[in-house]
């Protein structure tokens, strides 16, 4: 899929307005560099699996990744924002009911677990468990530009909370993807209490 046009003329049945996905999904640029900087998520991403995307604004980098990843997954999200969430809904509409308003800190998220997380880098206790307890396989832990023009390097938070970085990915100072291994439900830690145990249904 070659530039912007490819990508309009793809979710032009739900919103035609690729700019507008940009803006909403807090990026400020082309839509060209835009899967430069995303693209690589869909490398971390395995045939069926559930992802969910945590304050996945209106859904826009899943719709993304769905489209880049020929083999196909299930994508989750929730984002405190309505108006976000309900574009979100139109834009993959055939998954609108595993898209929700919640807030990421709250102490329990919607749903049971899933096999894929991607989440911003949070130096966060209680968020980093969540992010770990809610999944089944990995957690890819992202820093964009605008986090790594503050210093923020999220291997260096990683390895701060003793987190083993299973898997990373650099492309300049644009994006930063540790992967991190979730807690399955052998965890000796009870990581899993409370946390349903069942996947997503489509």
């Amino acid at each position: 899929m070659n530039g912007g046009h490819a990508m309009y003329e793809l979710f032009e049945p739900a919103i035609p307005d690729i700019a507008n996905l940009l803006t909403e999904s807090d990026f400020c640029g082309s839509y060209r560099d835009w899967e430069r900087w995303r693209r690589p998520l869909a490398g971390f991403i395995e045939w069926g699996e559930s992802v969910l995307d945590v304050g996945c604004a209106n859904g826009f980098l899943l719709a993304c990744l769905m489209a880049w990843h020929c083999r196909g997954f299930v994508p989750h999200g929730f984002d405190l924002n309505p108006a976000r969430i309900k574009t979100a809904r139109a834009l993959l509409i055939d998954f609108a009911q595993n898209f929700q308003v919640r807030n990421l800190w709250d102490p329990i998220w919607p749903g049971p677990r899933v096999d894929v997380i991607i989440a911003p880098w949070i130096e966060h206790g209680p968020f980093i468990m969540n992010c770990r307890r809610y999944s089944r396989t990995r957690v890819l832990f992202t820093a964009y530009d605008d986090q790594i023009a503050r210093g923020i390097d999220v291997f260096e938070g990683c390895e701060r909370n003793d987190l083993t970085v299973v898997e990373k990915y650099v492309f300049g100072a644009a994006l930063q993807i540790a992967a991190v291994e979730g807690m399955d439900s052998n965890s000796a830690r009870g990581s899993n209490s409370g946390v349903p145990q069942e996947p997503f249904l489509r």
